[in-house]
């Protein structure tokens, strides 16, 4: 053996009976050799390493495996090429020294090595040069390994540029070493930013990243990007949350003052009645917590008026009330409800303890408006049972307890019609609130006051959701995408107008419940189409039942299901609109609203004719595992690229998973992009699209100092992200980092969780 170690173990794959330990032990081979090709110790797990660490390093791994490893077959072209480049005798396996070396040449700085092994892996028949057709066919077999359907032609139309500007002529039929060398001689070897080695991430010099990604940040960016000092960042955090904050001191403020009026009142100033006496403090606090517990549920009302919302949104009060934040509201009133029903009830328990206590005439002289035999002294449970007060405040904890239960999260996921269904019960809940109050044992019922404004406001709010409601449309097309994503299309209803990132409910009355299963949907299709377009990840019940009907109407020929909508409703993905400057951010599935959005923008743009839109630049981020289980989305950009004459768009697209297998696909596949493009602004051969792919993570530290350098003159930019809640939650963190910086530009963070 070349490399100089005696292997005495046969093949890991040899051991079929150990098949999780073979695959424990092929993963430590794996990352041992990435740890020691790219320098990276973590990823070696050296504190936790395995005993036999050693006896791995010693193994084989065999053709089979190493596909298995790059997530391909054994019979693909790279494979097979990959192999015979790397073993260095007649056997059928390859050692840890000959893979390791492979793989430092890949991590090394020195080019000439990279391009002699590209050389050599395309060298087929081992003569020292490459058919031009053998070439393009190994460059082709890496477009398995994206998985998205690119044309041949396309393809070699890219491939016949990269030669035509390395200064290969057309009628060179075989490729020389010389060649290749003048192909790959731009290769820039530092990584791309976001690249992500599981977990031990990789530092970026700011200042370097200019060949790195499109992520340039030159040396001014520290003049422009002064760090603050302690109050200058808590001043940056109030000025990106100063709306939410605004509205947070405003409705603690109202709850305090409500509960300190009503304290003050039965405290202090009720003294024609014995209740002080009676009760104590406990009145006070009761009638508090009651006038407080008014003003929450009449405030939780306004939260869920979709309608109006979408409506006022688009008024001078969308600059200063964070209505992308509703539901959020909406959660913490309901736990400020919660807080003072607890109060309530607690404090009434006590209270009706010293109540039952009292003699005839202190009850006389407490409830003027009760009216008791001469003979009747009531009981403690006389006042849980015997009163409408009593009766209904035990119906109000019994209704609320089961509201509150199925909204917590778990239920929500497991059983999310049941959630719907309870919530129903906030009908009945209000009608006994009103109720508790009728009798006037202690005073006069003021739940009507607070609440008559925000019930008139959620009954126009539910006019206006049956006006937008429409009924039985029948669906034009229906496919079934890859990764379990339903695609849906139906004909446009006439008076159906909406903008580019709102929200629709869907219903279907052939396998669920119209009139309370609705489920929230992000319309695909651009305000200019004639047709709407939904694209619907099965996740949940109703999500799967649509696709089993889906496949029943296809196999069977029979009409698609019909399904009623509602909407179209506001989002915080609308606003793109309003900045010159505009980030949009998408994850996995979370692209759809995006589709719409980058539609709407260059048909917008590029109509001629008047427009809102202010952006001047759009940058537009996609977060996905792999292209190939998204290739609508593709199209999509492909249509938009077309069509975007004045280049305000930048794509970006970071594909996330082939890096956590730590497989060469990675390394080949950047190389590749970043240099088989026909010039500077061409298309990727993987992919079509002129959008920059990139293998990892994206950092959007680095991405947002780059934004912050390149448009140092607009005051704010506008942040716009669809995806998991962890993603939104590294966006915002990234967005407060950048905002603390001064004399940079701000930037707003609007995003939607699915």
């Amino acid at each position: 053996m070349t490399s100089g170690i005696s292997v005495e173990n046969p093949p890991i794959q040899s051991k079929p009976y150990f098949q999780d330990r073979r695959q424990q032990r092929l993963d430590h081979f794996f990352r041992e050799a990435y740890a020691r090709a790219f320098d990276q110790p973590k990823l070696s797990d050296i504190e936790n390493r395995e005993p036999d660490t050693d006896d791995i390093l010693n193994q084989t791994i065999t053709k089979s495996e190493l596909a298995q490893a790059m997530g391909m077959r054994e019979n693909d072209m790279f494979v097979q090429r990959m192999f015979s480049v790397t073993c260095r005798s007649d056997s059928d396996v390859i050692t840890f020294a000959e893979f390791l070396e492979v793989l430092k040449k890949f991590s090394d700085s020195n080019i000439r090595d990279k391009y002699k092994l590209l050389f050599a892996m395309c060298d087929v028949h081992g003569n020292g040069r490459v058919r031009r057709s053998e070439f393009a066919e190994f460059v082709r077999s890496l477009n398995a390994v994206v998985g998205v359907n690119i044309t041949e032609n396309s393809q070699n139309h890219v491939i016949e540029s990269i030669l035509s500007r390395s200064g290969v002529s057309p009628a060179t039929e075989y490729l020389s070493a010389a060649d290749f060398e003048a192909i790959f001689s731009q290769v820039d070897e530092r990584r791309p930013v976001g690249v992500d080695f599981r977990g031990a991430k990789i530092k970026v010099n700011l200042q370097e990243t200019a060949s790195l990604s499109s992520f340039a940040v030159s040396a001014i960016q520290e003049h422009h990007c002064t760090p603050r000092n302690i109050f200058g960042t808590i001043a940056a955090f109030v000025e990106t949350y100063r709306q939410h904050i605004a509205i947070m001191f405003i409705f603690c403020c109202i709850n305090a003052i409500v509960f300190l009026e009503r304290f003050w009142h039965y405290r202090y100033e009720t003294e024609h009645r014995d209740l002080r006496r009676v009760m104590g403090v406990g009145i006070a606090i009761t009638r508090g917590a009651a006038g407080a517990l008014s003003f929450c549920m009449a405030v939780v009302l306004l939260t869920v008026c979709r309608n109006v919302i979408t409506v006022v949104r688009e008024t001078p009060l969308g600059e200063f009330i964070p209505f992308d934040s509703a539901i959020t509201f909406h959660k913490i009133v309901a736990l400020f409800a919660a807080f003072w029903a607890s109060l309530h009830t607690i404090g009434h328990c006590v209270n009706f303890y010293n109540v039952a206590t009292q003699s005839q005439e202190g009850l006389n002289c407490l409830f003027q408006e009760a009216v008791f035999g001469s003979n009747f002294l009531p009981s403690i449970s006389y006042w849980f049972y015997g009163t409408i007060t009593g009766l209904t405040g035990i119906l109000l904890v019994a209704v609320m307890s089961i509201i509150y239960v199925f909204a917590l999260p778990c239920f929500m996921k497991r059983a999310y019609h049941a959630f719907r269904l309870t919530h129903l019960l906030n009908v009945a809940f209000y009608a006994l609130t009103v109720l508790h109050g009728l009798p006037k044992l202690l005073d006069s019922p003021k739940f009507w006051y607070y609440a008559i404004g925000p019930v008139i406001i959620f009954v126009i709010d539910r006019i206006m959701g049956m006006r937008q409601e429409y009924k039985k449309l029948r669906i034009l097309n229906a496919e079934l995408l890859p990764s379990d994503i339903i695609y849906l299309q139906f004909k446009r209803p006439s008076s159906f107008s909406f903008r580019s990132g709102q929200w629709v409910r869907i219903s279907s009355p052939a396998f669920s419940c119209a009139f309370n299963e609705c489920h929230a949907f992000s319309l695909a299709s651009a305000p200019q189409s004639p047709t709407l377009e939904l694209y619907i990840k099965a996740v949940g019940p109703w999500t799967w039942k649509m696709r089993s009907e889906i496949i029943r109407a296809q196999a069977n020929g029979s009409p698609y299901p019909l399904v009623h909508m509602n909407g179209p409703y506001g989002d915080g993905n609308q606003e793109w609109t309003n900045y010159e400057v505009a980030i949009l951010v998408g994850g996995g599935i979370g692209v759809t609203p995006y589709a719409s959005t980058l539609t709407d923008l260059v048909l917008e743009t590029t109509s001629g004719r008047h427009h809102n839109v202010k952006c001047k630049k759009v940058y537009f981020l996609w977060v996905c595992p792999t292209h190939k289980n998204y290739e609508w989305f593709v199209d999509v950009l492909k249509d938009v690229e077309e069509l975007d004459r004045n280049e305000l768009l930048e794509t970006h697209i970071f594909v996330t998973q082939f890096f956590h297998k730590f497989d060469l696909r990675t390394t080949m596949l950047y190389i590749c992009e970043k240099h088989f493009r026909g010039d500077h602004q061409g298309v990727s051969m993987f992919t079509g699209l002129r959008a920059h792919n990139h293998f990892g993570r994206p950092n959007f530290d680095a991405f947002f100092s780059y934004i912050q350098n390149v448009h140092h003159d607009t005051p704010d930019i506008g942040v716009f992200s669809c995806g998991p809640s962890a993603l939104n939650d590294q966006i915002s963190s990234a967005c407060a980092r950048a905002n603390r910086a001064r004399d940079a530009p701000s930037f707003m963070h609007r995003f939607e969780t699915f």
